[in-house]
């Protein structure tokens, strides 16, 4: 559960952005879903996918743009993140990633070929070449079962959740991949993936040693 009150700063003299831009390798988020977010909307399209927006980012908390009184900190959309669940297995595909960008990543484990899903960092404000209008994520290998159950959780039921990723930041990515996930129980089969399993990130999140190297 949340309230809708501002948050305290973590970071000051920075916005959400420009501080995602200035970390050097990985980052870290936390993210709320769910109906006590004013901007929440959860919807199925056509294809099986699972549309969230509105989510509430927890982690970091960013002092810019300003927020106050009059202001709330969520009003701002760099300061939320919309997600889309969905079955496709490509997307998260180490080798049909590296082959479109040209690239050799791979994981320590060489066992593991699949990222679990991919960040997109919100546009610069007002640029001519703006098209994101809000920080977005993409979870893949889902299953049609697991996005009805989830689905029906999320608008009937009411029932909210936090997401913990890890992202990697690649330069020659314009999406950076999920590289570790963490989220509540109830809800821990976002994913069918063999490295995915819920209960080792209880005691050790995230897992750094699962970042993508050369």
């Amino acid at each position: 559960m949340i309230t809708y009150k501002n948050p305290k700063v973590t970071e000051k003299n920075i916005s959400f952005r420009n501080y995602i831009l200035s970390t050097k390798s990985c980052f870290d988020l936390e993210i709320y879903f769910g109906a006590e977010s004013p901007f929440f909307k959860c919807e199925k399209n056509l294809k099986k996918e699972l549309l969230i927006e509105g989510g509430l980012i927890q982690k970091p908390i960013c002092e810019l743009p300003k927020f106050g009184f009059f202001k709330n900190f969520w009003t701002h959309k760099s300061n939320r993140c919309d997600m889309r669940i969905s079955t496709d297995t490509d997307k998260n595909n180490l080798d049909v990633l590296n082959k479109h960008y040209k690239t050799s990543y791979k994981f320590q484990d060489l066992d593991r070929k699949k990222i679990f899903g991919l960040f997109k960092l919100i546009d610069e404000k007002n640029s001519p070449s703006s098209i994101l209008n809000c920080n977005f994520i993409s979870i893949n290998h889902s299953y049609d079962d697991y996005i009805y159950y989830l689905y029906d959780h999320l608008s009937y039921r009411k029932k909210p959740f936090k997401l913990n990723i890890l992202v990697q930041k690649i330069s020659e990515w314009n999406s950076w991949p999920i590289v570790d996930m963490s989220l509540h129980s109830d809800y821990s089969e976002i994913i069918k993936n063999e490295f995915f399993d819920i209960s080792s990130t209880i005691d050790e999140y995230p897992r750094k040693y699962n970042v993508l190297i050369k």
